[in-house]
């Protein structure tokens, strides 16, 4: 019997994912099919979602690369498994995440269009789970605002994207955030560092302080910087770099 090569732990229910197992059978490169899994877990009732490429990558192996990425969702679409729709904001012009439409395959006898109604749901004990990816619509906005708001966080720093992983510390950082305060004021929170010279870095150590540990360590800090972004846009006319967009990022939450 062989050992691990790390560290397993049992699951707990809302880490299932339901998907048809008629998928399995797809000849796909691991990848795509994973690509497919990850899809599935932010699909709503019509197997419709739209995570960002970001998202999808946190959730696939280390090191993959957006070329695998692109590679993967082609494969899906070439084997009838994925629907994509390209989408701009029809206020900037700008493109935004892509529409999925997850598709899967049928068995003879089966239908061409899977038929609307109950899904299967697993039991646990004397208990009926409902996975993620068939929870209710807040879920899935609970995990859009995540993103939006560690965008915002990305885009008032000017950080490299690439290179600044939404990792399991920040993930948890906003989480607690947004079950403590609406989407907005955590929005507002990660941005208003902006507003005042001490955190721009107009100080004895000439530092700028804007971590996403600092702006969102508590509420104290929290209702501090959220209330910078208000006052500071409403006493000065200069808005904040790129601040159209994270008025854009606030709207769309």
């Amino acid at each position: 019997m062989t050992k691990s090569s790390g560290l397993r732990r049992r699951w707990t229910n809302n880490e299932i994912v339901v998907f048809p197992t008629l998928i399995l059978a797809e000849k796909l490169s691991p990848t795509a099919l994973r690509l497919w899994i990850a899809l599935a877990q932010f699909a709503n009732d019509d197997r419709q979602c739209w995570p960002s490429r970001r998202r999808l990558l946190d959730m696939l192996p280390p090191g993959t690369a957006k070329a695998s990425l692109r590679r993967a969702r082609a494969e899906l679409e070439a084997a009838d498994l994925l629907r994509v729709e390209y989408r701009t904001d029809e206020r900037t012009g700008r493109d935004t995440t892509p529409l999925y439409s997850l598709l899967i395959p049928t068995g003879e006898g089966d239908e061409t269009v899977p038929p609307e109604g109950d899904h299967p749901v697993p039991l646990v004990g004397d208990h009926t789970v409902l996975p993620l990816n068939l929870g209710d619509e807040p879920l899935h906005k609970e995990g859009d605002h995540l993103s939006k708001v560690f965008d915002a966080w990305l885009l008032s720093t000017g950080r490299n994207a690439a290179r600044t992983k939404l990792d399991d510390k920040r993930r948890r950082l906003i989480t607690k955030a947004l079950d403590g305060y609406p989407v907005e004021d955590v929005l507002d929170a990660v941005v208003g560092w902006q507003h005042d010279p001490f955190y721009r870095g107009d100080n004895d150590r000439g530092k700028t302080y804007n971590d996403l540990g600092l702006l969102l360590r508590d509420a104290e800090h929290i209702e501090r910087f959220r209330d910078m972004a208000r006052a500071g846009a409403t006493r000065s006319s200069r808005k904040p770099k790129a601040w159209a967009t994270l008025e854009r990022l606030a709207q769309e939450a």
